[in-house]
């Protein structure tokens, strides 16, 4: 019998694969960042507070011109004391209003932006997106930037609400002073909202194209830093720096397009607003002085039209504001639409989440020329294959591909019929280009104490005992604080410390020199923790296998029997 592995500190990995089909079009991102799972409610409640604070804001000027005329004119000590009194509750009401509307509109902005970066991280994460390819840099962006846009809504929401709550109590209360007033502003509103349309759709389309420029730039710098080490290697970091100062350029030249036709929209909204506030002023005046208004009423109205300015302006953007938001929706949806590979296979509701309770064996059928082969516990069959034949077989071992020939069994039963769930707890892969996240050592291995067999068997124990802070040492952004061979250390030791029965390793030692790597064959030789499968072509870590199957010379030769 091979000794069974255990590992406490290995977190238990959480259900990352959410119904993304009610995210079918960017309209539905929109509304699932601001009003799915309960933040409708919340978002509700924040408008009407701040609606309720633009009205108490709107009343100010009502109030001080009613103040005026019922109180300081008259010289009228009690009404004054009230009028002071009103003024005191209407300003608690307002910041009290402002403060907890603010609060809670924050709320559902934060949790809508989290709730749509959870649903990319899981869409990026599902082991059965193995369609079309967004690129680390591209979807770094729609991750970080487009969520955040698109679950800015619920602020559009909320405070588009509360301009026009302003608007409609200023229109109200010119009214009731003089009608001819209250439809001039109405007039006015209407005349500026269309001129403004006309205005923010250059502004719409520079915003648009600035998201696009900006995501590009942003993903081709992500690209570019994760294969530095390719492109040096290469030598054509040149090449890349000329198409990243070009991609850069672009950005910025969309950015000062941006630029150019918000400073448009502040002068002619400055303009307009400065116009309409001296139209209203003029008109009032006039009637002040022929006596069919009040002063108190001047002011109020004089008071309203300076106030509304802000609203007005609000939603003369909003449009804009609105397709920024649809634009980064749209992205969202595009990754999350993303078809999983054509030939994917479908979780297994009924299958069991930690692997078969005994594993006796895995029969791999071979296709072809190619013939079938045995993993058992406790025992290394090496694999030498073409490049394209290896990855195929991976990708099946990984359930990337439908396995629709049955080439998969698990303890005589097709890993088809046991299901995805279940393959994935039998085998792991390693790829030899996987990634390394940002932290120590230990972090990256996924185990608080590391097994000394595995420390021995990938050769990381040596590298740790070189370093001061041994497993604790950092390995820099995306492992660049590490050599190559470094790096297949510990991704070796990271894919031993794997708890399925059956490891599959892919050039585990391509980057290590050959007596490196005479070192770890040597001492993978007596790793019986698990079935491995190596995948290579070097002679050194198959003449550690106890089987080679060579599918290049088409025959199968027996290593240490």
């Amino acid at each position: 019998m091979a000794p069974t592995k255990t590992n406490n500190h290995r977190p238990v990995d959480r259900d990352l694969s959410p119904d993304f089909s009610a995210i079918t079009l960017g309209k539905h991102a929109l509304r699932h960042g601001a009003f799915a799972e309960g933040r409708g409610l919340q978002l509700g409640a924040s408008t009407a507070l701040l609606m309720i604070h633009q009205i108490c804001e709107a009343l100010v000027p009502v109030l001080i011109g009613v103040s005026i005329d019922k109180a300081i004119g008259p010289s009228d000590l009690g009404a004054l004391l009230w009028a002071l009194g009103g003024l005191v509750g209407l300003f608690l009401m307002l910041t009290y209003s402002w403060r907890h509307g603010y609060r809670l509109t924050s709320r559902v902005y934060g949790y809508g932006d989290h709730s749509l970066r959870q649903m990319v991280i899981a869409k990026v994460l599902d082991p059965r997106a193995t369609g079309k390819q967004f690129g680390a840099g591209r979807t770094l962006n729609i991750a970080t930037s487009d969520t955040a846009i698109t679950a800015g809504l619920s602020w559009v929401v909320s405070q588009m609400s509360a301009s026009l709550a302003a608007l409609i109590t200023a229109a109200t209360s010119l009214l009731l002073i003089s009608w001819q007033l209250g439809l001039l502003v109405l007039v006015a509103t209407v005349v500026f909202l269309v001129l403004m349309h006309f205005i923010t759709a250059p502004l719409e389309r520079r915003t648009h194209l600035q998201q696009e420029r900006a995501a590009e730039a942003t993903g081709l710098a992500t690209d570019l830093v994760t294969g530095l080490r390719v492109l040096q290697g290469l030598g054509a970091t040149r090449t890349a720096t000329e198409r990243y100062k070009e991609t850069s350029r672009a950005s910025l030249q969309a950015a000062l397009g941006t630029a150019k036709s918000e400073a448009l929209f502040s002068t002619v909204t400055l303009g307009l607003s400065a116009t309409f506030l001296a139209a209203i002023t003029w008109v009032a005046a006039s009637m002040t002085l022929a006596g069919e208004i009040s002063i108190g009423q001047l002011v109020t109205v004089v008071g309203l039209a300076q106030f509304i300015q802000e609203p007005l302006s609000s939603l003369a953007y909003y449009p804009a504001a609105l397709a920024q938001k649809r634009a980064a929706a749209k992205r969202i949806a595009t990754l999350l639409n993303t078809e999983a590979g054509a030939d994917a296979p479908e979780l297994a509701t009924d299958s069991m989440a930690t692997g078969p309770a005994t594993f006796r064996e895995m029969l791999v059928r071979g296709e072809g020329s190619h013939p079938d082969f045995r993993l058992l516990p406790g025992t290394i069959t090496g694999l030498r294959t073409d490049a394209k034949t290896a990855r195929e077989l991976t990708m099946l071992l990984a359930g990337r591909i439908e396995d629709s020939n049955q080439r998969l069994h698990i303890n005589g039963v097709p890993a088809a019929v046991r299901g995805l769930a279940e393959l994935r707890s039998t085998v792991f892969v390693s790829d030899h280009d996987a990634a390394i996240f940002t932290g120590s050592i230990r972090e990256n291995l996924y185990a608080h104490e590391p097994l000394d067999s595995v420390m021995t068997a990938s050769g990381l124990a040596a590298i740790c005992a070189r370093l001061p802070l041994g497993l604790d040492a950092r390995v820099g952004e995306q492992g660049s604080a590490l050599s190559g061979g470094q790096r297949q250390r510990l991704l070796l030791a990271r894919a031993l410390h794997q708890q399925q029965p059956v490891i599959v390793l892919t050039d585990p030692t391509t980057a290590l020199d050959s007596v490196s790597e005479a070192r770890i064959a040597s001492a993978l030789g007596g790793f019986r923790a698990a079935a491995l499968l190596v995948v290579s072509d070097s002679p050194l870590l198959l003449g550690a296998c106890d089987t080679v199957i060579d599918a290049i010379s088409l025959h199968t030769a027996g290593v240490n029997p």
